[in-house]
């Protein structure tokens, strides 16, 4: 090399950290982009299993119900998103974002979400009339109190779900949508049959239920509870961030329905949740439209609605 000249990249192989003249990034780096990767592939599964039953049951029920009667749907439908976002406290998600060991912390997992289940169902049992008269829909309050027992299923099985997510996320969503769509049928054959919006609540349970002994039987060994010594403080150290952020997602996606609840009748809130309901499916219709044009497809019968109403979890 003559004096004076910079190295190029010839000079820079055989340097530690370097190749053809570019560093390589840090390894935190890597680490990082990894992890917010594998976090919008989970955002996106959970988005995807949560809404595919929520265009049939919506419409369906906007058939049967009076607009009265689907204005409470919506009621119990934001209350149970509300008791859904903080229902774990996140233990769910630190789990499946446990590096070291995450079958020894599963059952201390189990315990925070089952006992944060509980206190969150007595919250809403307390609640649900304040709650259903605020929304002008006090008939509603006897449906979000059995809707809600959903999140006590939901919690006794939070450590199977995670670790099956570890494992095998297609196969986590597939139980879900099993879920999903026994809810769904149920939901429909009871309403159908005269029970109103009860039907929606044994619905949910009976989703709940059967997505639960799914769990279970693909995942058994997460089946535990218990809680060692400092393993409670670093899983809700973990998981509390999750929380919030599901609560905020949940404000932001559903702060309109709170507010033309409390603002208007029931029966203009049951048109405004429709009206929402079909202008979502019109949107996501026409999007899958310019989407599979030049292929020739069409995908219309695989989209959801997108909020104001979810299925899942």
């Amino acid at each position: 090399m003559v004096p004076g000249d910079a190295p190029g990249p010839a000079h820079r192989r055989g340097r530690p950290g370097a190749t053809y003249g570019h560093h390589r990034p840090p390894q935190g780096r890597r680490r990082l982009t990894q992890r917010v990767g594998g976090g919008i592939g989970r955002v996106f599964l959970d988005a995807v299993s949560a809404r595919s039953g929520t265009l049939v049951i919506g419409l369906v029920l906007a058939r049967m119900l009076s607009p009265r009667e689907f204005g409470a749907f919506g009621v119990v439908v934001v209350a149970l998103l509300g008791a859904q976002s903080i229902g774990q406290l996140g233990a769910g998600s630190a789990l499946t974002l446990w590096r070291t060991a995450p079958e020894d912390v599963a059952p201390t997992v189990t315990s925070v979400a089952l006992a944060s289940s509980v206190a969150v169902y007595a919250g809403v049992y307390a609640g649900a009339p304040a709650l259903a008269a605020t929304m002008g829909t006090p008939g509603a309050a006897q449906v979000i109190r059995w809707v809600t027992l959903s999140i006590l299923i939901s919690g006794l099985v939070t450590a199977p779900r995670a670790m099956l997510q570890r494992r095998s996320p297609w196969l986590r969503v597939v139980i879900e949508q099993v879920d999903n769509w026994i809810g769904v049928a149920v939901t429909i054959a009871l309403v159908a049959t005269g029970h109103g919006l009860m039907g929606f609540a044994v619905g949910r349970i009976a989703g709940s239920a059967v997505s639960a002994v799914l769990f279970i039987i693909f995942s058994p060994r997460a089946m535990r509870i218990g809680a060692r010594r400092g393993s409670v403080r670093a899983v809700l150290q973990v998981a509390l961030p999750f929380m919030a952020s599901g609560l905020l997602a949940f404000a932001i996606t559903n702060v309109d329905q709170i507010v033309v609840g409390h603002m208007l009748h029931a029966t203009d809130l049951g048109y405004y949740v429709l009206a929402l309901c079909v202008a979502s499916r019109s949107g996501t219709r026409r999007r899958s439209r310019s989407r599979d044009s030049g292929a020739g497809r069409r995908s219309w019968g695989r989209r959801s609605c997108r909020p104001p109403t979810c299925w899942r979890r």
